[in-house]
């Protein structure tokens, strides 16, 4: 092995090392947190350090999947840190798939990087309650005239008034007397 080998080598296991120690400061914050021993917003804080902390040097030492889990876990942090009750079990899952990243010492392929990614727990508050409705009038400006009324018709289906049009010239100069919403 040449000097540069063995340099990568000694960082990219003093990075492991360190992981490994920042996977068992997330345990801690994690426990406290389920527990609510203390306060809780310093163990988000100290997590939420401790994620951050890996993300940024994972990419660097060749463990892109964990610098990818470890955004995702930001994110997903982000979005649930608001809520009543915190979700600590879906925490602990990123909290797991760190480790075992860590573990192995490498990065595993980019397609077991899907498959790890794929299982990791999402956050979504969509309320279809909210989605309303403005219909307006709307401009199609498609050369091809069968295109342009098959579109036409689709959004006159959802309440648009539509006008038509083939060249984005003429659409233009229409626009400008008629005040359409060009798109």
């Amino acid at each position: 092995m040449s000097l540069i080998d063995d340099i990568a080598a000694k960082l990219s296991q003093e990075f492991i090392d360190d992981a490994a120690d920042r996977i068992a400061r997330m345990q801690v914050a994690l426990t406290n947190i389920g527990a609510k021993d203390g306060s809780v917003r310093d163990a988000m804080m100290s997590l939420s350090r401790e994620v951050h902390n890996i993300k940024g040097s994972a990419s660097n030492f060749g463990f892109s999947t964990a610098g990818l889990v470890s955004e995702r876990f930001e994110d997903f942090m982000a979005e649930t840190a608001n809520g009543a009750e915190l979700p600590v079990a879906e925490y602990q899952r990123f909290v797991d798939v760190l480790s075992d990243l860590i573990d192995q010492g490498r990065d595993c392929g980019p397609e077991r990087a899907g498959e790890i990614l794929r299982m990791l727990p999402l956050h979504h508050e969509f309320d279809p309650e909210s989605v309303t409705a403005n219909p307006g009038r709307a401009m199609v400006v498609v050369r091809a005239r069968t295109m342009g009324a098959m579109l036409a018709r689709e959004l006159a289906n959802c309440r648009f008034r539509t006008q038509q049009c083939r060249d984005p010239f003429d659409a233009a100069v229409w626009r400008r007397w008629n005040s359409l919403i060009w798109f």
